[in-house]
């Protein structure tokens, strides 16, 4: 990556369609979950592609290139939501009911992309957003935290109070699929 990074710096622009094409779907998929509609997150993933192709001979640390896109995009998404803060529209929500029979037992092993978007739907936009970091892409709480300007140990109780939600909206589902 350090590599295409240094292409980019010296002029080459198929360098850069390669580097981003490296990041681009997982762009994508957190501006989707942050934003909740198509067209705003292909406008946060335009303005974060744009504004890092700008700025990239400011990145000091080449090797943490996916880190400080993921927070140029965050701040995308942020600027986005706040401005659309009223006319956002939200995922349609899906009923816990229908959730409980893909997930017994677990929220760690989720492996099928839909299930797991639906799963967190319930869920605030930070919390998706550090679920989706620590659990699809495998980022750490001291990453999640730079990206989102916050301490990794608020990242880290955020994870756990959100996984702590989702076992009771499953119990309590399952109580009421049993009291039938």
């Amino acid at each position: 990556m350090e590599e295409l990074i240094n292409k980019v710096i010296n002029g080459d622009s198929n360098a850069y369609k390669e580097l981003i094409g490296m990041v681009e779907r997982e762009l994508y998929y957190i501006a989707k979950i942050t934003l909740h509609n198509d067209e705003d997150a292909n406008d946060a993933v335009s303005q974060c592609i744009y504004k890092a192709y700008v700025n990239l001979r400011s990145l000091n640390e080449k090797e943490k290139f996916k880190s400080w896109i993921r927070g140029i995009l965050v701040n995308e998404c942020n600027a986005i939501h706040n401005k659309n803060k009223k006319s956002i529209r939200l995922i349609e929500k899906v009923k816990m009911s229908n959730i409980i029979k893909h997930h017994e037992n677990s929220i760690n092993n989720v492996n099928d992309d839909l299930d797991f978007n639906v799963l967190i739907s319930k869920l605030k936009d930070k919390e998706q957003i550090a679920l989706t970091l620590y659990y699809k892409y495998g980022c750490n709480t001291t990453d999640i935290g730079k990206i989102l300007n916050e301490n990794p140990s608020t990242i880290k109780s955020r994870i756990n109070r959100a996984e702590n939600k989702l076992k009771e909206m499953l119990k309590e589902v399952e109580n009421n699929e049993s009291n039938v």
